[in-house]
């Protein structure tokens, strides 16, 4: 994987990721609540407002990349396989 998002603590046991020069955190790994098993990560990417669930947080990284590519590739940004 690479260092496309960057990832800190939230204070709260997840992650908040950002990207690039954009100050407000794009993406966000909540931890499990105490009904259920999964994490979960959120997109604040612009037609992207969906959820997805994991094992771990870091389980859910790669999903957070493949969600930034996707949404990169629709507007036409094309990224190396890995870094420079």
């Amino acid at each position: 994987m690479s260092d496309l998002i960057r990832w800190q603590d939230n204070g709260y046991g997840g992650l908040i990721g950002s990207v690039g020069t954009v100050e407000p955190w794009l993406f966000q790994i909540w931890t499990p609540d105490r009904d259920g098993d999964d994490w979960i990560l959120s997109s604040a990417l612009t037609g992207q407002n969906r959820s997805v669930y994991g094992d771990s947080a870091e389980a859910l990284k790669p999903e957070a990349e493949a969600m930034l590519r996707e949404y990169a590739a629709a507007l036409g940004a094309e990224f190396a396989d890995g870094p420079s």
